[in-house]
């Protein structure tokens, strides 16, 4: 009930910052996705007897979510959902003056105007809709600033990136993390097929939520399709450059397996016993 009232009052602010600023109210939008971006997961879903997702509207694709079901692994719905979410476009923060009306509408929230008002605490663009609001409401007035359009848009743009950015460093920290916990250790476990490339495939492992390439010369022959499930071994190695890379191999295969690169991580190496021969460092991906 929380979590409708907050959406109700973005929604509702949205409409009313838009009312008396037509060309700068600041709001956020998510664009529908595209039949093509679809088109690999539609047909893996086909191949493997289930239904088709409808996209037309997000009310259709959480029904269709639902029923995306495999009776034989639970798992699958939550596996498809995931991939769901990666064929979907990125909200965005825009200024009302650059688009028409109809593309200001939010996809996931099947709404046709949005903002974020509720948490000027966290987020810098809910502290820019709260002073717009301040304004319509005559409480203080509109700063030069915030009537200039242009900068309302550089506002909006440098959110976005900020945004992006912020998502890449969580990304680069789990993965730095990720290379601390494999270190030293071999795991072998069950992955999913989620992606197919010319040279080998995605796997996806759910019981460490990380993903990596088995190249075609691992698959030695076999040929695998998305949703597979498939055998694999974890392990850590480490370069001439002190980096940690996750490597993922079809389990009890002897060849070189995928390798994930876990950002720079400094290893504190102990001296030797014997000198070795120096091997070429394996490429990260």
């Amino acid at each position: 009930m929380v979590e409708e009232f907050m959406l109700l009052a973005n929604i509702s602010v949205a409409a009313q910052i838009h009312k008396h600023f037509p060309a700068m109210a600041f709001l956020r939008r998510h664009p529908p996705p595209f039949e093509s971006q679809f088109e690999m997961l539609q047909e893996a879903l086909a191949q493997r007897g289930m239904q088709r997702l409808a996209i037309s509207s997000s009310k259709a694709l959480a029904e269709s979510l639902d029923a995306a079901k495999d009776p034989s692994d639970p798992f699958m719905n939550t596996l498809v959902r995931m991939m769901t979410i990666r064929c979907m476009q990125q909200a965005k923060y825009f200024v009302s003056g650059e688009l028409p009306y109809p593309e200001f509408r939010h996809y996931g929230l099947a709404t046709d105007i949005y903002t974020h008002f509720t948490s000027p605490i966290r987020r810098y663009a809910d502290v820019l809709v709260h002073r717009q609001l301040a304004a319509t409401l005559g409480l203080c007035s509109i700063s030069i600033g915030m009537s200039d359009k242009n900068r309302q848009h550089e506002a909006a743009d440098n959110i976005n990136y900020r945004h992006h950015q912020a998502q890449q460093a969580g990304r680069d920290s789990n993965a730095l993390y990720t290379g601390f916990f494999f270190k030293g250790r071999v795991e072998k476990c069950e992955g999913y097929v989620i992606f197919k490339r010319e040279n080998g495939v995605v796997v996806f492992v759910p019981k460490f939520s990380i993903e990596g390439i088995v190249w075609h010369d691992e698959l030695q022959g076999k040929s695998l399709k998305v949703f597979d499930k498939v055998k694999v071994e974890i392990t850590i190695s480490s370069d001439e450059a002190c980096r940690n890379k996750v490597v993922i191999k079809m389990a009890d295969n002897k060849r070189k397996g995928a390798e994930v690169d876990t950002k720079a991580v400094e290893i504190k190496k102990e001296q030797p016993q014997k000198k070795r021969r120096k091997t070429k460092p394996a490429a990260s991906t």
